[in-house]
């Protein structure tokens, strides 16, 4: 337990740095995101970087669009292959930004999964009526 309690810590410490930019909530986006990697390392989920196919460089100056650029997507998948959550159209992600990108949609897939719990609470409870 004491190696959970440091960990995350350690983890809480790399996300504030570079995630949560929440004016006043940075503290607490960075504890979710340490958590939401627990979690996900907890539960044997993993992302999967894949080249991206559809890139959308519109945003870019024309000089920038010249230059070359690493697009990515990231797949968040449990441990039977089933794609969790996903986000494309990275692009030159380096390995901190990977991190919070694999955080962050980790953090998505566990809210995902608790509302499916709430709905399917709601439907039992329906049912019991």
């Amino acid at each position: 337990m004491v190696k959970v309690g440091r960990d995350l810590r350690e983890r809480f410490a790399f996300f504030q740095e570079h995630a949560g930019y929440i004016i006043g909530e940075r503290a607490r986006c960075a504890l979710h995101l340490a958590r939401a990697e627990l979690a996900a390392e907890d539960s044997g989920w993993a992302v999967e970087w894949e080249w991206e196919q559809d890139i959308d460089d519109s945003w870019m100056s024309e000089a920038e669009r010249a230059k070359d650029h690493e697009w990515t997507c990231a797949l968040l998948k449990d441990a039977g292959g089933n794609v969790l959550a996903s986000l494309g159209g990275i692009c030159d992600a380096d390995r901190t930004y990977r991190r919070v990108v694999e955080a962050e949609l980790a953090d998505e897939a566990l809210a995902s999964e608790r509302h499916e719990v709430r709905k399917a609470r709601e439907c039992a409870a329906c049912l019991a009526l």
